[in-house]
């Protein structure tokens, strides 16, 4: 075992400010907050909800009905303008917000599902329902046109459409086994903005077929549709254990990963973590890629495997993605801005999970917290921070962004302190590692995304097996 991977005296003081953060939590001050953040995102002490219903709309004059009852919808309400012609209201579950305004409903013709359950949103199923007017054809399209209207934000996403090809309205969603997708024409769709009112929209126009049709903000990954991968993946491959970690305020299981050719012996770790902020999809879709990359049998991942551990919870917020929140968890708080006070009991089950792996598995060495921005950024550790173990992310930039590596993003880099009770520094406070936030572009491409995650594994493995033999050369 290197020297370093040991810091009893400075894990044993983070251990003790840890549990004075937590007494004090309820009594926490503000921090300094990031420029796009509203006033009191830091503020992390349960925050109150928005009203909102889970529901199916119809209107018989046009033989149409909207729906948001499935998990991942946000749509507050629909009214009638003119034939085919429609408005949909889309409100944060709370404000002040971050402007990531999350939609997701669906919108079909003839017969409405006949609904089972008691509305919570997570069965839907396709059925006999209530008969349409005259209005309705099975064969021929129809034109629909909606104005998307937000409520505490501003349009961010290009809408995506996914058509019905099962027979269940929501079976699979998400994991592509029984939809198909299509981008609607940049032609058809229109921002919207009216002169004088405070009003942000979207216009767009599409046909609609005989199936029903899903739209929503960026492509909808729920936690069941989380569940079914890690399931997948550890049917397949004999070095992936999946746990629950802990649960959610809602009592959803917050899914843990670990990838390990043995894990009775301890080795330095990789840890990782994602989706804190429900519609961040590009920046889970890039991490679900790199998690996959690790489980492969080659001779690159054997031999990472032989020297680390890899530590995940892939969905830390999964109240808030199957909720349709736009960025919070069901107590309406951002989880990247509670890794200081830890009010919030995702953030006390990850931090949790993490420390117990670390005990059990080994010292961390370098931790990675994915998300989604406007653009492709990194946001490393100042080089000036102090580490008790090897500077990461720099070497790490250097291999991955060589042209070589095919890697299909141009990044900006913004080095931070760190000061700011995200993620990325409670993992240099709590183990004295390196760490990284690590933004992917809204606008990029599944395509993208699983090449992006793959090579991003590849060039860290390389980048700490590297690392590993350095330290190994001077002890």
């Amino acid at each position: 075992m290197l020297a370093w991977f040991s810091h009893p005296t400075r894990n044993g003081l983070w251990l003790l400010l840890s549990v004075l953060f937590l007494i004090a939590g309820c009594k926490s001050a503000e921090y300094r907050a990031y420029v796009y953040d509203p006033i009191g995102a830091t503020l992390t002490e349960d925050k109150p909800l928005d009203p909102y219903h889970r529901r199916t709309i119809g209107f018989a004059e046009d033989g149409v009905w909207f729906t948001n009852e499935f998990d991942g919808a946000r749509l507050n309400d629909v009214v009638r303008v003119s034939p085919f012609v429609y408005e949909l209201t889309i409100s944060a579950e709370n404000t002040p917000i971050n402007n990531s305004a999350w939609y997701g409903f669906v919108v079909a013709r003839g017969d409405a599902p006949w609904m089972h359950g008691s509305g919570d949103g997570k069965s839907v199923d396709g059925g006999v329902g209530q008969e349409f007017g005259e209005g309705d054809s099975r064969v021929d399209s129809l034109e629909l046109t909606l104005h998307l209207r937000y409520e505490g934000g501003t349009h961010r996403y290009p809408p995506k459409l996914m058509e019905r090809v099962g027979e269940s309205l929501t079976e699979g969603m998400g994991s592509g086994s029984t939809y198909s997708y299509r981008q609607i024409d940049s032609i058809q769709t229109m921002k919207i903005m009216p002169e004088g009112e405070n009003i942000h929209g979207l216009k767009l126009r599409f046909s609609v077929g005989t199936n029903p049709v899903l739209i929503t903000a960026q492509r909808l990954e729920t936690s069941h549709s989380l569940q079914d991968t890690l399931q997948a993946w550890a049917a397949r491959y004999p070095s992936v254990h999946v746990d629950t970690a802990g649960f959610s305020s809602e009592n959803r299981p917050i899914p843990g990963l670990i990838i390990s050719q043995d894990t009775q012996i301890q080795r330095p770790t990789l840890m990782v973590i994602g989706r804190q902020h429900p519609p961040e999809v590009p920046g889970y879709e890039v991490m679900r890629s790199f998690l996959h990359r690790f489980a492969s049998n080659d001779s690159l991942a054997n031999a990472f495997r032989e020297a680390f551990h890899v530590v995940a919870l892939p969905m830390a917020n999964p109240d808030g993605v199957d909720r349709g929140h736009w960025r919070h968890n069901a107590r309406g708080v951002d989880l990247n801005r509670d890794w200081i006070n830890f009010n919030q009991q995702e953030t006390q089950v990850a931090r949790r999970y993490f420390q117990e792996k670390a005990a059990s598995l080994g010292q961390p060495i370098y931790a990675i917290d994915f998300h989604s921005t406007q653009i492709h950024l990194m946001y490393p550790i100042e080089e000036s921070v102090a580490l008790d173990g090897p500077a990461i992310s720099t070497p790490w930039f250097d291999h991955l962004l060589d042209p070589e590596t095919g890697y299909p993003f141009e990044v900006a880099i913004e080095p931070f302190d760190t000061s700011g009770p995200v993620a990325k520094n409670w993992f240099w406070r709590a183990f004295g590692i390196d760490a990284l936030t690590y933004e992917v572009s809204d606008l990029s491409t599944p395509e993208q995304n699983d090449t992006a995650g793959e090579i991003a594994a590849e060039s860290l493995m390389k980048t700490l097996l590297t690392s590993l033999e350095s330290l190994n050369s001077l002890n």
